[in-house]
């Protein structure tokens, strides 16, 4: 190891006290930056890990980045989105084909419901 690469080396921890303090510290500075990047405030003492070359918006701009995945998840349910598909399988109950049949199934189950709304598991309807 080269006396250069000695000196850029951080300083020794020789005791445990040393260490934890070493460790609490690192955390906090986890936490602030964890905390910068949730809440968008990306021009505190973290400003280089938040900038890419400069001024450029980097990767590292949490809420920046999860906007820009909702905008663009919300624009192709838009545009591709379906609020009901139906398709024709092999697996598929031949009596239903269209919603208009769903919503009729819908409603007998839920006349089937009402009549058996008293029943309580035990005796027979």
């Amino acid at each position: 190891m080269s006396e250069q690469e000695m000196f850029l080396l951080p300083p020794e921890r020789p005791t445990i006290s040393h260490l934890r303090m070493f460790l609490s510290d690192l955390a906090m500075q986890y936490h602030s930056l964890a905390t910068a990047a949730l809440n968008g405030d990306y021009h505190t003492s973290h400003t280089p890990f938040f900038t890419a070359n400069g001024n450029i918006v980097g990767s590292t701009r949490l809420r920046a980045l999860i906007h820009k995945f909702n905008t663009e998840f919300s624009d192709y349910m838009r545009g591709k989105g379906e609020k009901l598909k139906l398709v024709h399988s092999r697996f598929a109950d031949p009596l239903i084909r269209s919603p208009e049949s769903i919503f009729s199934l819908k409603k007998k189950k839920k006349a089937s419901q009402a009549k058996h709304a008293g029943w309580n598991g035990y005796a027979i309807p």
